[in-house]
């Protein structure tokens, strides 16, 4: 899920004067596909261990993937490897199986698309911890390492600052529009892959 939010301070002032702010042009062309996640996101109640594990699923399918589309070695990898790992102990706390890989092979991905929907969501995350915190489920409560991954909001806003200084006409802004179509799209086909064995108990 994405943060709808604006990041605080005057970087929109900032960086609007750039140019046409591609960043909003984004934002726009990707708005049915970001609504669909929000609204699938939203229906979850994290407070209850069913849908937390739903949540942490469908993200740890989908951030999977993702890292298969990373370059070798690079920061982005290396961050949702370790976002991945969080997830899987989270999971592994909840008693819940392991997550099937999804069967897509993204290829090639603008590697700032890939840094829009991993700190979008990232942001989005933070709103719905709100929900986790109130889970009076102990088990649900100790499944928090997603949910203490770092996430600076300046990461956020150098991804902005970035999309701003990209012409919303040139090939490139094209290209970042159909990736993060792509990539919003991994999070509604992944529920329908996802592994959804019963879950045993919890040590």
């Amino acid at each position: 899920m994405q943060e709808s939010v604006s990041p605080p301070g005057d970087l929109e002032g900032k960086t609007a004067q750039m140019n046409a702010d591609f960043r909003h042009d984004l934002k726009a062309r990707t708005q049915a596909e970001h609504d669909r996640v929000d609204a699938a996101l939203s229906a979850l109640n994290l407070a209850v261990a069913p849908d937390f594990i739903r949540f942490l699923s469908l993200h740890r399918a989908c951030f999977g993937a993702m890292v298969q589309a990373c370059t070798h070695g690079s920061a982005m990898q290396d961050t949702l490897n370790d976002i991945c790992t969080r997830i899987d102990d989270d999971l592994h706390t909840l008693g819940a199986p392991p997550v099937a890989s999804l069967p897509v092979d993204l290829g090639r991905v603008d590697p700032l698309a890939l840094d829009y929907m991993l700190e979008g969501s990232r942001l989005g995350s933070k709103v719905l911890r709100r929900a986790w915190v109130q889970s009076d489920d102990v088990v649900v409560r100790k499944a928090g390492r997603y949910f203490a991954t770092p996430a600076p909001v300046e990461r956020w806003r150098a991804v902005c600052a970035k999309l701003s200084d990209i012409d919303a006409d040139s090939p490139r802004a094209a290209c970042i529009v159909a990736d993060a179509k792509r990539l919003f799209g991994l999070f509604t086909f992944a529920p329908v892959v996802r592994d959804d064995r019963p879950v045993r108990q919890a040590v």
